[in-house]
């Protein structure tokens, strides 16, 4: 009861006890005096008596009233409540009422599950110059690809090529390509080694594994382009970036612990981290491990990071580490087999193949931006439990969430379309999966080894063999 009901009440009760008293001392006097006194005073104490009366009764109506109101906008407030989930926690799921899960996997059709309160700002879209820029790198990327298959044929060549043009045993053993612009793979790692003139590219780990710092390599001043994983498992303490170098594919110094010396004009290397010229793309992280590596944070103008730009790389934070909404593009294996969490923010457009599999990420939201995600993304993360994933993406590729063990309750968001094999497969405290209306196809092995019970799809969506469990019933929403 408020502070006004209380002194309405308190004014009720003495009006009634000062009426009770004159009114019986009005009664007496009339009967020893035999005067119409009385008479008066019982008039007006009935008029009292009958205004608190009515008072009583306007004060009961009022809290009456008050308490309707009050269930009626509890009631508004539930019925008004989306019966989707807001985040990957909702709805919240009864254990031991299964056919209230089931009813709302039923009435689900795929709302979105976003925890982040600020992903539902607007993000500006990225102008046709970014978008171009990315391209471009991209492309650059996809040299390596090429180099892959050139070295395949190479070595095919070499056994057909009677002068053996391309097995240089001067300083040790190397294979080039038919034309001699090519390292393929330098094998003999116990001596120093003169990479020969004319050689343009330095193909993927052709220098990697050697594993001693007076075992130095030498590159030719025509050497244009360095390939991904080049040094890699390599102990040297410094690396050097001739000034030739035009094109890096990828990380040339995955797993490396040393320094690097950049003479190239198109390259910058700033704590620790190397760059393009225009500091837009993250091309290699040389982070160590230290006391401090909470302060280590990704500068927020960088537009792309790189394929393999983070791999492997351990870090002791205690906080995650956040990737800035200026990030339009994360390459291929980026932050795969990382030592520790990580945030996306709003922002990111794509994501390559495997960029996260393997990584200590444990709640990990996909953010509106994202539209298009790769192969294998998440795959391995034996510590994700909880992903939140993007409206707008279409498409959950092969093996995007493979073998996340301890992922459980995934809400799919209406706007996916194709949930691709393997997606799930080996999820194994995966036991409710809620599947929206807009989905078309849900393609084979796509959550084997799951512990699904029931699934609940649209009529119209089509389900490949073996695409759920065989101990798992499928139903279909009216």
């Amino acid at each position: 009861m408020n502070l006004q009901s209380r002194f309405r009440l308190y004014a009720l009760t003495f009006f009634l006890v000062i009426t009770y008293k004159v009114l019986a001392q009005g009664w007496v006097t009339d009967e020893a005096t035999k005067d119409d006194s009385g008479g008066i005073f019982s008039g007006i104490l009935g008029l009292v008596l009958l205004l608190g009366f009515i008072w009583l009764i306007g004060h009961i109506m009022d809290n009456i009233s008050e308490n309707r109101n009050i269930r009626e906008k509890r009631k508004s407030i539930h019925e008004n409540k989306p019966s989707q989930p807001q985040n990957v926690e909702q709805p919240k799921v009864l254990q031991n009422k299964p056919e209230d899960v089931f009813s709302q996997m039923l009435r689900y059709n795929g709302t979105e599950c976003l925890t982040d309160k600020d992903l539902s700002t607007p993000t500006p879209l990225p102008s046709n110059q970014d978008l171009s820029f990315i391209k471009k790198e991209i492309g650059n990327c996809a040299i390596t690809e090429i180099l892959q298959s050139d070295k395949e044929n190479a070595i095919t060549d070499w056994w057909k090529d009677s002068h053996k043009d391309h097995w240089i045993r001067e300083h040790g053993e190397a294979d080039y390509s038919s034309d001699g612009k090519k390292l393929l793979f330098y094998w003999n790692k116990s001596e120093g080694y003169t990479i020969k003139e004319g050689v343009e590219i330095l193909c993927d780990e052709s220098l990697s594994n050697i594993t001693s710092d007076d075992k130095d390599i030498v590159l030719p001043p025509t050497v244009k382009i360095l390939g991904n994983r080049l040094y890699y498992y390599n102990w040297r303490e410094f690396f050097v970036i001739p000034q030739s170098i035009e094109i890096i594919t990828g990380n040339p110094y995955t797993t490396c612990k040393g320094k690097i010396k950049c003479l190239s004009p198109h390259f910058v290397y700033d704590n620790d981290i190397l760059y393009d010229r225009d500091k837009k793309k993250i091309i290699c992280s040389m982070w160590d491990y230290c006391e401090d590596d909470d302060k280590k944070q990704i500068d927020p103008h960088v537009m792309m990071i790189g394929r393999y730009a983070f791999y492997s790389i351990i870090l002791a934070r205690h906080t995650p580490l956040t990737i800035p909404s200026s990030v339009l593009y994360i390459g291929d294996s980026a932050f795969e087999k990382t030592g520790f969490d990580t945030r996306l923010s709003n922002g990111t457009i794509e994501i390559g193949d495997s960029a996260f599999a393997e990584s200590h990420i444990h709640n990990f939201v996909l953010p509106l931006s994202v539209s298009k995600i790769g192969n294998n993304v998440f795959a391995n993360c034996e510590f994700l439990e909880k992903i939140s994933i993007s409206p707008n993406i279409e498409v959950l590729s092969k093996g995007t969430f493979l073998n996340c063990k301890k992922l459980n309750n995934v809400y799919i968001p209406k706007g996916v379309k194709i949930i691709k094999n393997n997606c799930f497969k080996g999820c194994l405290s995966l036991n409710e999966v809620w599947l929206p209306n807009s989905l078309e196809m849900v393609e084979a092995n796509a959550f084997s080894g799951c512990p699904l019970a029931v699934v609940v799809l649209s009529r119209s969506t089509v389900v490949e063999k073996e695409a759920f469990p065989n101990t798992c019933i499928v139903k279909y929403r009216d």
